[in-house]
């Protein structure tokens, strides 16, 4: 008997039209503003990111996987005396 009555719920509860619910509609709204407040974020970390990059005049060309990993077999290759002094340059 109980379960009946459960389950009648369940499908009432499912049956109700989530659009006519104030709260749906508030925690929807909070969802879509909370969307909207990420993108906004995303969007200036961005901008800030590139205009950090133009100011310190680097690259931000977009490489190939295979460009990367051709630049990375480059670099383990190096010489001691190589990295030790592009460490020091990159302290300054």
């Amino acid at each position: 008997m109980a379960a009946k009555a459960k389950q009648a719920q369940l499908e009432a509860a499912r049956a109700k039209n989530p659009a006519n619910d104030p709260q749906f509609a508030e925690r929807q709204a909070a969802r879509l503003a909370a969307a909207e407040a990420r993108e906004t974020r995303q969007k200036e970390r961005k901008a800030e990111r590139l205009a950090e990059a133009k100011r310190k005049n680097f690259d931000i060309t977009p490489s190939s996987g295979e460009d990367l990993a051709t630049l990375a077999k480059q670099v383990m290759t190096q010489t001691p005396e190589l990295i030790a002094r592009a460490k020091r340059l990159m302290e300054q």
